[in-house]
């Protein structure tokens, strides 16, 4: 019966479509330049400030122009790794904003007190708590008084004080408020900023993620978006001075309800300069309704700012009351000048001090934007630079064409015409899968395109497994035609559980990874999905073409081995040896290193990539680091002579800044100024990785659970798909492949990163892959061949699938060693665990899965012949019983 061919080619023909028109948009925008770019998207952003709102008519116009002309918002999205910019996580000190609430409240309460005539003593703010001393005559006044003026606060009575605290829905309120607040904030200071397309979103309770594409002075960023920006008005009372001058005028003790603040850049006899301040301050940065960048009666850089009404009448009640005297403008704690009053000041005025035109910018874009909350700490940073952006691009994708190159002259050269449609689906695969990426949206990272060159490896696996079915089938004695339906039937459950398997652990990485192990995880989960439509439909399809046509009546191919019959379970002790021997090798090499395992994902440091203009030693970049301090780095060379790697786990030291900044996360900085006083050669920082402690244990516990979950989650499946025994044999395999890679990373001095944990799950995937296929064919052979020696079955189902093992491992490596010698040092270490891994999977799944299920097998079998033998026993006696009776029986008739 002829099959119908026409809708299936239609099916093929609109994916075909779809995928080119999809991807159009992404080969369009990376035939232009930087200059064009930003020509259109300039041309773009006008029509749509002039069109708010565009007819249907124009709407289908403006998208078919942008689609021609090229579209940005149309293309694949680049992550950050591949177009630069900043990853930063910043974690919000809410308890901060609690204490700046309380603080408010008790300055609030204070007043209020004075205005209803209510004498208490000296407020104060103690542990999220006001303190309030009352005399027993006023303390149920002072009572009444508070519960007048907010119903949000707990009043406990303390015999001769208040302790005035908020109510515990009001503190989980402003807990969840401030960070809320902060992220707004954050994107009000971004967008003022002027970055493209920034992503900026809550992260868990208290963090915020913030990534900038594009952006290339990192410092200016972290200092515009971590700045807290508090801004205040106090009048001075005495200074500028240093602290131990102040403090001796005063006996030591400061007056009531005053505090000392350093002054900016100011340093009297080498002594830091400080102003003593009246604590109340009438008019803060809440009053501010615009800043911009202005010049003072010198010339020199300042802020204008304008006050609110509320501000302005506050503000000129202050200047009006304390004429000639000096004004400090205190921003986040620190004078930046203390003008003299010489009139009555309203709406308008100006904050000076040393600034350059760029640091008065910044300084109104954060006053404008509105003050943080609380206090931010930044926990995580990661910076890549737009040159080494472009590099990773280029060696990524060159990557992939040689893999695609190799892997399609190989199939052709061992599957003649086979082959060929085999290149054809594959070819289909990436334009689809890459086009899927484009019309979602979704982040293309450098591990994403390591996802892409291993979706080109396995991919083929599937293909394979046909192709070898067919040859079966085809030695058999049947038809073409015959063999072709057969090899497709048969290969496709373990088509179907190899990706299943394979897609459980993409799954687990996309939900426990972070950026762009979370892009490796989409493109191989996509990538997988479209292998099975291309290789199980598509190919297919051509083959029915081609055999109903009878443009073909027979196929050849190359075959590596025709009958092989090696006794594999004969050595299995020696293999077990073996295995056992290098894997406490490598571990034991692996406990010995210690914490030298982790990268900075998983230990708290710094990993910084710097560029020489022309090459250097790397005994030079370690002398000039420790005569500067930095003892514990560790610098090596990094691809070229002129690139530097540098590693380092130092402490920054507890300054002022310590308290906006993880510890970790300073020491990049201190790096780069100690090579820039000690190296002649300029240079530039390419990529910063800067972690700090809250955010590595987080990374940590994410990776061991992602190696958990998708251990119990192939256990699960193939248990429930096969046998437990199966299972057993198969999770042992994943755990010796993980110690076998692990120790050779280990003994090779590389680290573990999230890229090698991505590795790591994936070669879960394909270990269980190749195995799955083998015990796919002992379950297939167990029930042909009812009643053989289980021993010699799975001796046969592993010969019998020992081509298409062989042939998968190769392609699949072939793509790996491509990856390696091709792509970018940044791939190296995820390319090198999936090499180890690949090969340590190939021989696991003959040599330690199949013995595993043996062994349990027999354990067993003989567990069950012993019960078995036990009851036969037992019913031994009572049938003796019966004969004698019945003997006596027929003796007694």
């Amino acid at each position: 019966m002829r099959k119908k061919l026409g809708w299936r080619f239609a099916l093929i023909g609109v994916v075909v479509l779809l995928a080119i028109w999809y991807l159009y948009p992404t080969i369009k925008w990376a035939t232009l330049d930087n200059t064009e770019r930003k020509a259109l998207m300039e041309e773009y952003r006008k029509y749509d400030a002039e069109h708010p709102k565009p007819t249907l008519s124009e709407d289908v116009n403006t998208y078919f122009y942008r689609w021609y002309k090229g579209d940005k918002t149309k293309a694949v999205n680049l992550g950050l790794d591949l177009q630069g910019g900043m990853h930063l996580v910043l974690q919000v000190d809410a308890d901060a904003a609690i204490t700046n609430e309380m603080v408010r409240l008790k300055n609030n309460l204070r007043r209020y007190f004075i205005e209803n005539r209510v004498i208490v003593g000296s407020l104060s703010v103690e542990n999220h708590t006001i303190v309030i001393p009352v005399t027993a005559s006023v303390k149920e006044e002072a009572k009444k008084s508070i519960n007048q003026y907010s119903t949000d606060l707990d009043v406990e009575d303390a015999g001769d004080k208040l302790l005035v605290s908020m109510s515990s829905d009001r503190f989980s309120y402003l807990k969840t408020i401030s960070v809320k607040q902060a992220l707004e904030t954050m994107r009000n200071r971004i967008d003022e900023f002027g970055v493209a397309e920034p992503v900026i979103q809550r992260q868990g309770n208290d963090r915020i993620l913030v990534q900038l594409p594009g952006v290339e002075d990192p410092e200016r960023v972290i200092d515009l978006i971590g700045r807290t920006a508090q801004l205040s008005f106090h009048i001075v009372v005495d200074g500028p001075a240093p602290e131990y001058v102040l403090l001796g005028r005063y006996n030591q003790r400061l007056p009531a309800n005053t505090f000392l603040a350093p002054l900016q850049s100011e340093r009297i006899e080498g002594q830091q300069a400080y102003y003593l301040l009246e604590r109340e301050a009438s008019v803060t940065g809440a009053d501010l309704v615009d800043a911009r960048i202005g010049r003072d009666e010198l010339g020199s850089s300042a802020v204008d700012f304008q006050l609110s009404r509320t501000g302005s009448s506050a503000f000129g009640k202050l200047t009006e009351a304390n004429l000639h005297k000096q004004l400090a403008i205190v921003l986040d704690g620190v004078v930046e000048s203390a003008p003299s009053i010489r009139s009555k000041i309203t709406t308008y005025g100006q904050i000076t001090g040393q600034f350059t035109p760029q640091e008065a910018e910044d300084l109104a874009i954060v006053l404008r934007s509105g003050a943080l909350p609380a206090p931010v700490r930044i926990i995580e940073q990661r910076t890549v630079g737009p040159t080494l952006g472009i590099e990773s691009i280029k060696y990524g994708f060159r990557a992939a064409l040689a893999s695609l190159f190799i892997v399609a002259i190989f199939m052709i050269v061992y599957y003649r015409v086979a082959g060929a449609i085999a290149n054809l689906a594959l070819i289909l695969n990436l334009v689809t899968l890459v086009a899927f990426l484009a019309y979602f949206r979704a982040t293309l990272t450098l591990p994403g395109i390591g996802g892409i060159i291993l979706t080109i490896g396995m991919a083929v696996d599937a293909n394979v497994l046909v192709f070898e079915r067919i040859r079966e089938e085809l030695r058999k004695g049947k038809t073409l035609r015959s063999a072709i339906d057969t090899g497709y039937a048969k290969a496709f459950l373990p088509i179907f559980d190899g990706n299943l398997t394979t897609l459980i652990t993409a799954a687990v990485l996309f939900q426990f990874g972070t950026g762009p192990v979370k892009g490796f995880a989409v493109t191989l989960t996509v990538g997988l999905i479209i292998s099975l439509f291309t290789a199980l439909f598509v190919t297919r399809t051509i083959f029915d073409l081609l055999t109903q046509r009878r443009w073909i009546s027979q196929i050849t191919m190359l075959q590596a081995l025709s009958k092989p019959s090696i006794n594999f379970i004969s050595v299995r002790y020696v293999a077990i040896a073996i295995s056992l021997a290098v894997i406490l090798i490598g571990m034991g090499t692996f406990v010995v290193r210690g914490n030298d395992n982790l990268g900075v994902d998983f230990a708290p440091g710094t990993v910084l990539h710097v560029r020489f203009d022309e090459p250097v030693t790397t005994q030079a970049v370690r002398s000039a680091l420790s005569a500067g301090g930095l003892t514990e780095t560790v610098v090596q060379q990094y691809g070229s002579p002129r690139d530097i790697l540098i590693r380092t786990t130092v402490e920054a030291e507890a300054d002022e800044s310590a308290e906006e900044h993880d510890s970790a996360v300073l020491v990049g900085q201190k790096i780069a100024d100690v090579l820039r006083g000690a190296v002649q050669t300029p240079f530039e920082v390419e990529r910063t990785e800067e972690v700090g402690a809250a955010v590595t244990a987080d990374l940590r516990n994410k990776a061991l659970l992602a190696i958990l979950y998708s251990t119990i989650g192939i256990l699960i499946y193939v248990a429930l798909r096969f046998e437990f025994r199966f299972g057993i044999g198969g999770v042992v395999a994943l755990f010796h492949d993980v110690l076998i890679t692990m120790g050779a990373l280990a003994l090779t001095g590389r680290q573990i990163q999230l890229p090698v944990v991505a590795a790591l799950l994936t070669i879960f995937g394909y270990s269980i892959n190749d195995t799955i296929v083998i015990f796919d064919r002992v379950r297939e052979n167990m029930r042909l061949r009812r009643g053989q020696e289980f021993t010699k079955l799975l001796n046969e189902s592993i010969n019998e699938t020992l081509s298409r093992t062989i042939i998968t491992s190769l392609t699949v490596l072939f793509v790996v060693l491509v990856l390696f010698f091709v792509g970018s040092e940044v791939t190296r270490d995820f390319s090198f665990t999936l090499f180890i891994g690949l090969i340590s999977g190939t021989y696991s799944t003959v040599f330690i899965a199949a013995p595993v299920v043996l062994v349990w097998q027999q354990l067993f079998s003989r567990r069950r012949q012993n019960v078995r033998q036990a009851k036969t026993q037992k019913k031994k006696p009572d049938k003796d019983a019966r004969d004698l009776r019945k003997q006596a029986t027929d003796e007694s008739s």
